[in-house]
């Protein structure tokens, strides 16, 4: 093989790509034996440059003159002959010297046709790093004409420093004329000035110091693969971050259980949030029981934020669209991921870049029907509080409630005093628009969560009393009533049971610290005597009360000692040895009769007031039944 067609091999290896090479004829791979090689061999014995004429070489191969002037053009073509015209048509030819031609001009359109035959982007570069040539692929990638950028500097599009690492790499390397394992990783600039990040692949050449003479490159385009790198490397940030949010979630799950008070239970909460690096500030605020804002009653983090801002409750105050206060209405976990750039958190754009956080959400904190606040985290990481980290964090509203809601009945169990406070709402059933007015006597006993939002109240009616509770359930005024069943009939006295998606009174007590000792309805007026722990605020107790029935007023308020500690006592063990759904259990198993013999409603009655199945409600009581007895009977 000449020197000429080892170029042109080469030239093929450099892109790296499964390529057969033919020569200028195309009739057979370049190098093999064909009808040029006796006609290259004329002017190899002639010297380099010695001038021949088109007769000279076709007497000394013995062909046809026609044949080899063709031959000779195709040769001239190729880059390996210069030729000259002469009187009466003739021509001269002579071989032009390989240090003449250039890197590529050995192989000249030979190696060119090879680039353009190439499906990917494909550029030659001499040693300054010129762009000698490039192919419609390569100029489809960037967006120029190929007349545009072929001559200039692939400095011009691209990194400076190519060509010098390519030769760093070449005198590295063992191999003296080319080498195929060549690589490098940079970025194109396209016409319109954006970028395209590549891998290209190189074959170069040098001289026989060394030195790097070309190379041609074969480009990869890595935007997708850049693109699903990224997107990995997202996924894999998001589950790291979610990950930490659920450690951080135990953590502050065990600090809020860990605490006596409703105000130790919130300080530690906040603390071990801001402790944490996923968020800035932490704060827990509640409805002011006399208006309609929200107001801090821990805050860690940012200094003073919660007091700068004022938040409405009121869905038409402009104060009023944001996530706390949209919270407090749909008592949803609400989300502002950039508060910048979301128009209901207008108001308050300025104190936050002040403070430095980019997002917010507002968490309610809740135990079954009853509001104690929420929970508002603030974060300067601009991808927080996706549904994925809002499902995580959501779980706080129930937890930090829950350990609320024992503290404070824990609170009022505790405590030898309490206050008593009596309230009546004239006239019940006209302030709730009906004109109705009944006779009779309905009491409430007890009220049971049963999950879900959902509650069954069990009660007694005497002298007409049962059509004033079904009253409450036919009309639409009270939608939180939804059916009423008799359970049994004793003379005049009748049990029944209310399935109920709300209950306002003993919610609102509850989330007081205290609990509701009687409800009764009497000839149309409405009754109750609540207990609160000593300490506790009575005004919001009303406030929350009037939410829901606006005409209700206290008229007695007495400090009272408990007089039955016995039953204290059995209070207090049956809230801290059974669990709620055991104590629901048994309650309504109580209540609904299945404790009387005959029984007034069977296991599976109760259980489907429960929404659960038989063999549950049977073990819940039989578990609930034993655990009691070995509280008072074990060791007696």
């Amino acid at each position: 093989m000449t020197g000429e067609d080892s170029d042109t091999a080469d030239a093929a290896d450099g892109i790296l790509k499964p390529v057969t090479v033919y020569d200028s004829h195309m009739s057979s791979p370049a190098g093999e034996e064909n009808g040029d090689t006796d006609v290259r061999a004329v002017f190899s014995s002639a010297g380099t440059g010695e001038p021949l004429s088109t007769g000279e070489v076709a007497d000394a191969v013995g062909r046809d003159p026609t044949v080899v002037a063709d031959q000779l053009a195709a040769l001239a073509e190729a880059g390996v002959l210069d030729s000259k015209s002469i009187d009466d048509g003739e021509r001269l030819w002579w071989e032009r010297s390989t240090d003449d031609r250039g890197p590529f001009e050995a192989t000249g359109s030979l190696a060119r046709r090879v680039i353009e035959v190439v499906g990917e982007p494909v550029f030659e570069i001499d040693g300054d790093g010129t762009l000698v040539a490039v192919n419609d692929a390569f100029t489809a990638l960037l967006g120029y004409d190929r007349a545009d950028i072929q001559g200039r500097a692939l400095s011009s599009i691209g990194p400076g420093n190519v060509t010098t690492q390519l030769d760093a790499r070449l005198r590295a390397t063992e191999d003296e004329t080319t080498t195929t394992d060549l690589s490098l990783e940079f970025e194109l600039e396209r016409v319109d000035g954006t970028t395209v990040p590549v891998t290209t692949a190189f074959g170069a050449w040098t001289d026989d110091a060394g030195a790097l003479l070309g190379a041609v490159g074969i480009v990869r385009d890595d935007r997708d693969r850049n693109a699903r790198e990224a997107t990995l490397a997202r996924q894999q940030e998001r589950l790291a971050i979610l990950n930490d949010l659920h450690d951080i979630v135990s953590d502050v799950t065990a600090a809020a259980l860990e605490g006596s008070t409703r105000d130790e239970i919130e300080e530690a909460v906040c603390t071990k949030l801001v402790q944490s690096d996923a968020y800035a500030s932490a704060c827990i605020a509640e409805v002011d029981p006399t208006g309609s804002e929200l107001q801090p009653r821990v805050e860690r983090g940012f200094d003073g934020y919660a007091d700068e801002v004022t938040i409405s409750t009121d869905p038409e105050s402009p104060l009023g669209q944001g996530p706390a206060a949209r919270a407090v209405r749909t008592r949803e976990v609400q989300a502002c991921p950039n508060v910048q750039a979301d128009p209901t958190f207008e108001p308050w754009r300025e104190v936050a870049a002040e403070h430095g956080f980019s997002g917010c959400v507002a968490i309610p904190i809740l135990h079954e029907s009853t509001l104690y606040g929420l929970l508002c985290l603030y974060t300067d990481r601009t991808d927080a509080f996706d549904e994925d980290e809002r499902a995580v964090i959501g779980q706080l509203g129930e937890t930090v409630g829950h350990a609320i809601s024992a503290a404070e009945r824990k609170r009022a169990m505790m405590s030898d005093d309490i206050i008593e406070i009596g309230l009546q709402c004239r006239d019940f059933f006209e302030t709730l628009g009906l004109s109705y007015s009944p006779t009779g006597t309905a009491q409430f006993h007890q009220t049971i969560p049963v999950g879900d939002g959902s509650y069954v109240l069990y009660g007694t009616a005497s002298d007409g009393g049962l059509a004033a509770v079904e009253t409450l359930v036919d009309t639409d005024e009270t939608p939180q009533y939804e059916s009423c069943e008799v359970i049994s009939t004793d003379g005049d006295e009748t049990s029944f049971e209310v399935s109920l998606t709300d209950a306002p009174i003993p919610s609102v007590v509850a989330a007081n610290g205290g609990y509701v000792d009687d409800v009764r309805l009497v000839d149309g007026d409405l009754f109750t005597r609540v207990h609160l722990p000593p300490g506790a605020d009575v005004s919001r107790l009303i406030a929350g009360l009037r939410d829901n029935y606006p005409g209700i007023e206290p008229v007695t308020r007495r400090q009272k000692t408990k007089r039955r500690p016995t039953e204290d006592y059995v209070s207090s063990v049956l809230e801290s040895t059974l669990t709620e759904r055991q104590l629901a259990a048994l309650k309504a198993g109580y209540y609904a009769g299945f404790f009387e013999w005959p029984r007034d409603s069977s296991g599976e009655d109760v259980a489907e007031t429960l929404d659960i199945s038989p063999a549950t409600f049977h073990q819940h009581v039989r578990t609930a039944e034993r655990k009691i007895l070995d509280e008072f009977l074990d060791g007696r």
